[in-house]
């Protein structure tokens, strides 16, 4: 009895911590306990249009950071034609986008790509800065023939890559450390590259039990995380090069080197190699100041030659003035 009394008093203290409130036509799920909102799903509500989310909302004098979108926020909102989503969001739950048919342009932020069209065709390049693809992002994109992506993307959610029936090949960033359920179609993909060596698969990260495909994994990679029937291309992941010290010897330890110690200079010695450093120093400063008087004797040559050439030209413009005025 006293854990059932215990039990309702934990969802009673939830249920005030978050509520779900409609604000400028979106619903929110807000969190009192952390000030945080996260786009919710209301049954039999369904958005058309355009939206654009805020980062910041504010019901009855308090605001909270829009910081994630629910499962199944915006599930069968055929009339959606693009979400503008704000920098604060960074969590993105399953299905969310289930059914939005009718999307004109990828739903993405700066670090976390959403929902690209179902009928988005040809190649994308996911964009740099990227940290997560969420889950369902390119389902059922029958026509993506190619996805590019750059290290930094660290997660690919669950579904993300499933029924894209014509995309045969997929390069994984090293950075990518989880792989979710049923991500990558095992059904139509011929060739998966992992670049890294720290990655983690869901179970069933593939969809099937058996697949056709050529895998390109590190060398030590356990084989029983994919599917049979896969044909394995190990590489090995290179050593990190060990840090190379540079120490200064000491003037003894040169001298303990070439086996004796380094003659000391007599004052005459010492004179003689100061009166032959300031000769070279004496030439080096002729030498320069003749390579600069020549350059200014050139300088003064094209000078004079441009003066005569205008001058020439002068010339040649009034003579034709004046045969022009005679005739």
């Amino acid at each position: 009895m006293k854990k059932l009394i215990l039990s309702l008093m934990i969802l009673a203290t939830a249920a005030l911590s978050a509520q779900q409130v409609k604000i400028e036509g979106i619903y929110y799920t807000l969190n009192a306990d952390n000030h945080t909102a996260k786009v919710s799903q209301k049954e039999g509500y369904l958005y058309r249009g355009d939206i654009t989310i805020p980062a910041t909302v504010t019901y009855e004098g308090n605001q909270y950071l829009v910081t994630a979108i629910g499962a199944g926020a915006f599930n069968g909102s055929k009339g959606l034609h693009s979400v503008t989503l704000p920098g604060t969001l960074t969590t993105v739950e399953g299905a969310a986008f289930v059914g939005c048919d009718s999307l004109k342009q990828p739903v993405l932020n700066p670090s976390v790509f959403v929902k690209m069209p179902r009928l988005y065709a040809g190649k994308y390049v996911i964009p740099y800065r990227t940290a997560t693809i969420a889950p369902g992002a390119f389902e059922d994109c029958k026509l993506m023939m190619t996805i590019v992506m750059y290290d930094g993307i660290t997660e690919i959610g669950d579904r993300a890559f499933y029924g894209c029936k014509i995309l045969k090949q997929l390069e994984l960033p090293k950075t990518v450390v989880r792989i979710g359920t049923e991500a990558l179609d095992g059904r139509y993909l011929e060739r998966i590259a992992f670049a890294g060596d720290q990655f983690e698969l869901a179970p069933n990260a593939f969809s099937v039990d058996w697949m056709s495909a050529t895998v390109r994994v590190p060398e030590g990679t356990n084989e029983s995380l994919f599917p049979d029937g896969v044909n394995f291309e190990y590489f090995a992941i290179p050593k990190p090069a060990a840090p190379v010290v540079v120490t200064q010897p000491t003037v003894k330890e040169e001298e303990e080197e070439e086996g004796e110690a380094k003659p000391q200079l007599t004052k005459k010695e010492k004179e003689k190699l100061a009166a032959q450093k300031a000769k070279e120093k004496k030439k080096a400063q002729a030498q320069k100041e003749k390579e600069k008087k020549k350059a200014a004797a050139e300088k003064a040559k094209a000078a004079k030659q441009k003066a005569a050439a205008k001058k020439k030209a002068a010339a040649a413009k009034k003579k034709a003035a004046a045969a022009k005025k005679k005739k």
